[in-house]
């Protein structure tokens, strides 16, 4: 049992003994190492000193930290605020600021049909700040509405659940989420991903307590298949939580009415789901993109590397980034309270968390991360969310686990701070290329959007997009510092544009040879623009 206490503490001791150090390790060895030696040393001795600790802990827990709770979490938030995650190598980066500020300049809202409720909202606040007189910089709206998420979700973890339990082995245990590294996503991230993450959270919240009040069965499925349907809006992820729906179906209908209420509900979610994906595939102006969407070209790992060593090492790096601490009391928990454990997730209120994780989880070992690690964590972890609640009534359940794990859970939050204080830095030149992206999107958009507005409402889109990537990269090879073939990669590229214009001025995207043709030699032009990035700097005055 003490080895498996201090194992987490020896992963990250190993890491950074390794000559290279996996993604998830951000902070100095130097720094890394002698903590996680500190604090697997008091693991050690809570073990030993467990029967004398409970008592001292569940008093100071009760008495000191549940009163100040609500302050605690106010300077976690504070510090949320302050350090923003900002690293643009984390996530999507540049590419997704740049996506969401062109459509909203163009077109007043960015539409994805992967995510639509994340980037419309985004844009309709974007649209709102540059109203009041705030800079034009798409990363404002993503980090008020991922500070607004985290702060919803504070507010439940510091006033709500423990209200509603006995004070005891239940205060520690709310900060289980902020000591989970996918609580970044409300460190001001800028991602599609914190507003679902919060639906997904609340799905599991509202779900529990109407079980827990045996409110009508008939009503649980009703309010599952709703919040799950407009999580779906949010981002297609939320899709794997039919998996969720079929349980509940499963578990709460009685054998008589089983097909009524999967015909009730299935109708519930199609009315829900077809009223607002038929409005944006078919009425809105502009409609979604089809060709970026992943539902018709759906990243699945492929399946001869899917079960393979290199894909298990992936998903055991996110796990550990994203829920080590939650992952790692699952784990224990399973093993040595076997019994409890079954116990415990055989009630129908924390079954369901169990089966979200497991929904959850398919998806991180089917789903490919197409821009690999670190910059596809934050997709491939949805969950840490019912992890860290799996974990929480774990804690509140089982009376060692709040003693044995307490130095863990505060190394996490120790390990959280400097994660995000590390995240919160960026380069110069990312900085630049940023501000100069949106310069470019402001003046793109000046020229073109007369003509982009005369479009057929299908093709606007696809080809603002196009057209913009051609006029960006041409401007930005222009500005890099001299090299062998600058000036050539700005001529194709710029006979590129002339051509994709001239081409839906005679209709020819219409025409799929010439398409076909037109991408290859793009594609091929924008890998040597890609690695001329990689290999020159921009010569600009700031670096």
């Amino acid at each position: 049992m003490i080895f498996f206490l201090i194992l987490p503490y020896l992963v990250y001791i190993l890491s950074c003994s390794l000559k290279t150090s996996p993604w998830f390790i951000l902070l100095s060895p130097n720094i890394l190492i002698p903590v996680s030696l500190v604090f697997a040393g008091f693991t050690i001795f809570f073990y030993i000193k467990k029967d004398k600790l409970q008592n001292p802990i569940y008093k100071f827990e009760s008495k000191i930290l549940y009163p100040f709770l609500p302050i605690c979490f106010a300077l976690y938030f504070l510090l949320m605020l302050v350090f923003p995650l900002a690293d643009l190598n984390w996530g999507d980066g540049i590419l997704l600021l740049e996506t969401n500020a062109l459509e909203t300049d163009l077109f007043g809202f960015q539409l994805a049909m992967d995510e639509i409720g994340e980037t419309t909202i985004h844009s309709l606040v974007s649209r709102l700040l540059v109203f009041f007189g705030m800079e034009s910089d798409p990363r404002n709206s993503y980090r008020i509405l991922s500070s607004l998420s985290g702060l919803i979700i504070l507010s439940l973890l510091g006033w709500y659940l423990p209200s509603r339990m006995t004070r005891t082995r239940t205060t520690f245990g709310s900060f289980i989420f902020l000591g989970a590294g996918g609580f970044l996503l409300f460190f001001g991230y800028a991602e599609n991903y914190t507003l679902v993450s919060l639906i997904i959270f609340l799905i599991i919240f509202v779900l529990r307590k109407q079980i827990k009040k045996n409110v009508p069965y008939r009503n649980i499925l009703i309010t599952a298949t709703i919040l799950v349907s407009l999580g779906i809006y949010f981002h297609l992820v939320a899709g794997y939580l039919a998996v969720l729906l079929f349980y509940l179906w499963y578990e709460l209908s009685p054998k008589e009415k089983k097909w009524k209420d999967l015909i009730l509900c299935t109708i519930l979610g199609s009315l829900i789901l077809g009223i607002g994906f038929g409005y944006f595939l078919f009425f809105s102006d502009p409609t979604i993109d089809r060709q970026s969407s992943h539902v018709l070209h759906p990243p699945f790992y492929p399946l001869k590397r899917l079960i393979s060593v290199n894909h298990f090492k992936e998903i055991l790096f996110v796990v550990w980034w994203n829920a080590s601490l939650p992952f790692s009391i699952f784990i224990f928990s399973l093993i040595f309270y076997p019994d409890q454990f079954k116990e415990i997730f055989g009630k129908k209120e924390n079954k369901l968390v169990l089966v979200t994780a497991f929904a959850f989880l398919l998806h991180g070992f089917f789903h490919n991360p197409q821009l690999g690690f670190p910059a596809d964590w934050d997709l491939m972890g949805f969950y840490w969310i019912p992890l860290a609640w799996i974990a929480w009534i774990l804690w509140k359940e089982i009376n060692s686990i709040s003693v044995y794990f307490l130095p863990l859970l505060v190394f996490s939050l120790v390990l959280q701070i400097g994660n995000a204080i590390i995240l919160f830095k960026t380069s110069p030149e990312k900085e630049i290329i940023l501000k100069q992206t949106n310069q470019l999107i402001l003046e793109y958009s000046k020229q073109n959007r007369g003509f982009i507005h005369t479009l057929p409402k299908t093709e606007k889109k696809f080809y603002a997009k196009t057209d913009f990537f051609l006029f960006k990269a041409e401007r930005i090879t222009n500005s890099l510092c001299e090299f062998p073939e600058k000036n050539n990669q700005s001529k194709d590229l710029g006979d590129l544009r002339k051509e994709w214009q001239t081409a839906y001025a005679e209709g020819k995207p219409k025409d799929k040879i010439w398409y076909k043709d037109f991408i290859t030699r793009a594609t091929i032009t924008n890998t040597k623009y890609v690695k001329s990035l990689e290999a020159n700097r921009i010569c600009h005055p700031e670096l």
